[in-house]
């Protein structure tokens, strides 16, 4: 993928390919790096996110690939990469209103803020802190093989919560569910504000619920989520398979340490 992205399923994609198994449309109501698009081979794709900045750069790189790479191309080279430019960059691309500009701008902190995190307040925007790359550069190849992954299908993507988009499922789709995660035991607060939304317990019921209302009327529902008791209780009576899967988002270094997470096949 041409985006880094904190949660990105890249290293398990297989796994999550397995679970859901053949179909005809894969619809992901939180796409984020939109990883299992990339590696899957559905006819039909209904990908969503409630962050319009991903949405509006996956839109581009499958209408317009070459003035994205052209626009990208300009822009590394025209603003090499310290701590004066990135943060002059952020408050550009915050008060940027334009989406070609702004998805310029986008991926250019993708490539240059701290391990590629993606985050938003209410009050600033964007809030990321700068990294520490030498020599940042778009991932042109990525976009390519982004844009012939989109030519190859039919694909739609729409910037939408995630009530919205299982209103938009049917009956014998299958479904890719990663939701913000939830708390692990002793966690008061998890990361969850890759948009200025919060997304806590009570989303979490309601998304269970939906999830249980689709897999009832035969879709095929697959969750990832922490492997906790609370989200055991939240799926009660559906398939559950436990991995390790280790982190790598936490600035203490200490702190990336494998989590237990779950694999849901909900009933």
């Amino acid at each position: 993928m041409f985006l880094k992205y904190p949660g990105s399923k890249k290293r398990s994609v297989d796994h999550l390919i397995k679970l859901l198994g053949n179909g005809h449309r894969l619809v992901d109501p939180f796409c984020g790096s939109a990883a299992l698009f990339f590696k899957s081979d559905y006819k039909e794709y209904l990908l969503c996110d409630i962050n319009a900045d991903v949405i509006n750069l996956y839109q581009y790189v499958k209408d317009d690939p070459d003035g994205l790479i052209t626009g990208l191309l300009e822009l590394f080279k025209n603003t090499p990469f310290c701590n004066e430019t990135y943060y002059r960059v952020r408050d550009t691309f915050n008060a940027c209103t334009d989406i070609k500009r702004r998805s310029h701008y986008f991926v250019w902190l993708n490539q240059t803020s701290y391990n590629g995190m993606i985050r938003y307040s209410k009050k600033t925007g964007f809030n990321i802190p700068a990294g520490r790359m030498k020599n940042p550069r778009p991932d042109i190849e990525g976009i390519q093989r982004f844009h012939q992954k989109c030519c190859s299908c039919d694909v739609t993507f729409l910037c939408q919560d995630f009530t919205r988009t299982f209103q938009q499922i049917r009956p014998f789709d299958h479904v890719m569910v990663d939701p913000p995660y939830s708390p692990l035991p002793g966690q008061k607060t998890n990361f969850t504000c890759y948009v200025t939304g919060e997304f806590g317990p009570h989303q979490h019921d309601q998304l269970a619920a939906l999830c249980r209302g689709m897999s009832y009327v035969g879709a095929r529902v697959i969750v990832c989520d922490h492997d906790t008791p609370e989200v055991r209780a939240r799926y009660k009576g559906s398939e559950f398979h436990s991995i390790s899967v280790a982190r790598s988002v936490s600035a203490d270094k200490s702190l990336r340490k494998p989590a237990p997470e779950l694999r849901i096949r909900v009933a």
